[in-house]
């Protein structure tokens, strides 16, 4: 329980620095520690063997569903935890169940149908995950992807569904749509091998206004020539759509749409700066007011699934920092963290994303429904909040993977070796002269700054101090939890509005029963009601950042007892301060006057901090 030079770091933030963030003065940036959180909760959900059921009932998992997963655990650094998937399709030959009929009617010849999305999507995951793209389940990934580009006839340039086999041509209706499209694009730019006729078939799709549809559509035309199809349709534009209701917008068409184009560009097709800023400005002219966006017909109200795509796109391009931010903070609004949900239904579900802020509201008093759509919304909420573009993630150019999969080690909470060291020095104190004491390094994955700031790179410093949840000191060999160490960390990246996953276990480990016993009655070795009053002044923040309102005013009941009528604060207990300094009047003031009707001596936390 003793001060370290932690704590004097932590706390050279300056009261005026404190009031500034608090306030909401953060810039646009991604929040890997929420998107690791979801990983961490998705990974759940899998089969042992990597597989997710189909919702509807069918025979074979759910391979798309799977792929999104996959892609959300790569951008957020955690991809080891996709491995069993990886393995599921590659290794143990599931991927042809994915992208040809072959699964659904084994040894019928149906392998040599191909579902062109499918193939594309199984590219990109095949580059994400790191596997030689050109022999995935035994494929030659970026040559099917070619191959399922038409070259000529009514879908020229289009990433179609079609058989390889004549003789079952006519079994296949194409129903590739914008999705398989951009996925094409996508891989084959990181593969270096830029498609000019899907990309200039991806620009068909967009509409004046800057969105892009979703479905390819048909229109009569009187127009001849092998782009018309027998009887006098041909596949539309957008723009030619709209008279007959083919060309709604939708966010997701559009957000992966802008991350194709940004891929192409990257991979150095020309053309392409006009359509993109075209598609930055319809989209964040049409952000919710709440900041999130919806998907197409059907999904128009906004969500985290259409949110996610569009922010990643957003980042990805650069520029519009501000709709980003907004939307990072929808995202986050419907995600379960520890600090908010420790005793609500979504107590053991942190991490999870919501479809939107309401369902999450739902959920938290009567638990999830729906599963499916959670783990849907979930894969593409991260890419938003992780904010590693496809492009970047399929040239293995994203955050590098944990370490390690293990969940942080749960520690005990009372040290057994020794005697918990006093709450701060004092001049009168009678204890031995302290040994040599060493801040202990946290093991396995380290943090990174949210973003290329001074309090960005202090939070993840501090955030990469913690042992899981807590912040160790070893002395002579021995290791201790510091309690005080993490308090100040804890109040600390409050202050900075920095690693909101690491503030959150941290504030749960302090908030813990037996925690608050340790720290602020000194259990077990204190005898006789024992009580300080800096650690309850600090655990009374603490709390009320965590919105655990029932456990502050407790908290602050103990404070107030140890109040005189002069306003000093006196400790009970063998390590009391005996000086009085200032330090132990300055935060008990804090602490206790915090819902003071008189005033707070410290700023209440900000809407939507953690």
């Amino acid at each position: 329980m003793r001060r370290g030079y932690l704590a004097a770091l932590s706390f050279a933030v300056s009261a005026g620095l404190v009031a500034a963030l608090l306030t909401g003065t953060a810039t646009a940036a991604s929040d890997r520690d929420a998107a690791q959180a979801n990983s961490r909760w998705l990974a759940t959900k899998l089969k042992p063997d990597g597989a997710l059921d189909d919702p509807n009932g069918g025979a074979l998992p759910d391979h798309g569903l799977m792929l999104d997963v996959l892609f959300a655990m790569y951008a957020s650094g955690e991809g080891a935890r996709a491995e069993p998937i990886v393995k599921f399709l590659d290794d143990q030959g599931h991927a042809t169940d994915f992208f040809t009929w072959d699964g659904l009617v084994p040894g019928a010849g149906y392998d040599a149908v191909i579902v062109g999305g499918a193939v594309a999507k199984t590219l990109v995951a095949a580059q994400i995950s790191g596997r030689d793209p050109r022999n995935f389940d035994g494929h030659d990934m970026v040559a099917e992807t070619k191959a399922a580009i038409m070259r000529e006839g009514p879908d020229k340039g289009r990433v179609s569904d079609y058989s390889k086999n004549p003789e079952l041509a006519d079994a296949v209706t194409n129903n590739a749509n914008m999705f398989a499209q951009a996925l094409g694009v996508i891989g084959l730019a990181a593969a270096g091998e830029n498609d000019r006729l899907a990309i200039d078939k991806l620009l068909t799709q967009q509409c004046s206004e800057g969105y892009f549809r979703v479905f390819f559509g048909e229109v009569k035309t009187t127009e001849t020539g092998d782009h018309v199809k027998p009887g006098g349709f041909k596949i539309s534009t957008c723009d030619e759509g709209k008279p007959f209701d083919q060309s709604a917008p939708d966010g997701d068409a559009t957000g992966l749409a802008l991350s194709a184009l940004v891929a192409a560009r990257k991979a150095g097709a020309a053309g392409l700066d006009g359509p993109i800023a075209k598609t930055v400005s319809w989209i964040t002219a049409h952000q919710s007011a709440g900041g999130g966006w919806g998907g197409g017909v059907g999904t128009e109200a906004p969500n985290t699934n259409s949110t996610g795509l569009i922010v990643q796109a957003l980042a990805d391009v650069g520029g519009a920092d501000a709709a980003v931010d907004r939307g990072v903070r929808f995202l986050k609004s419907a995600q379960a963290t520890a600090a908010a949900d420790s005793g609500t239904r979504l107590a053991g579900e942190l991490g999870a994303i919501a479809y939107d802020p309401a369902a999450y509201e739902a959920a938290r008093a009567n638990g999830i429904s729906g599963l499916d759509t959670w783990i849907r919304s979930g894969a593409q909420a991260s890419l938003g909040l992780a904010q590693t573009g496809f492009y970047a993630l399929a040239k293995g150019a994203g955050p590098p993977p944990a370490s390690s999969v293990a969940e942080p080690a749960t520690v005990t909470v009372t040290p057994p070796m020794a005697k918990p060291k006093p709450p701060r020095a004092h001049k009168n104190s009678t204890s031995a002269p302290r040994k040599t004491t060493v801040l202990k390094a946290a093991p396995g994955a380290m943090v990174s700054p949210s973003r290329a700031t001074p309090a960005a790179r202090l939070g993840a410093y501090l955030a990469n101090h913690l042992t899981g949840d807590h912040v160790e000191v070893a002395e002579d060999g021995k290791t201790y939890v510091d309690y005080d160490a993490t308090a100040d960390l804890v109040l600390a990246l409050r202050a900075l509005d920095e690693q909101p996953d690491a503030v959150a276990r941290a504030s749960q480990f302090l908030l813990a029963p037996e925690a608050v016993q340790a720290y602020a009655h000194g259990a077990p070795y204190e005898q006789g009601g024992a009580s300080y009053a800096e650690p309850l002044a600090k655990l009374v923040l603490v709390a009320e950042f965590a919105k655990s309102a029932d456990l502050a005013v407790r908290l602050r009941a103990e404070l107030v007892k140890l109040r005189s009528e002069d306003g000093t604060f006196t400790d009970i207990g063998s390590f009391a301060d005996a000086d009085e300094t200032a330090r132990l009047r300055r935060w008990p003031r804090r602490g206790s006057r915090w819902a003071d009707p008189r005033g707070p001596a410290w700023p209440a936390p900000a809407a939507g901090i953690g």
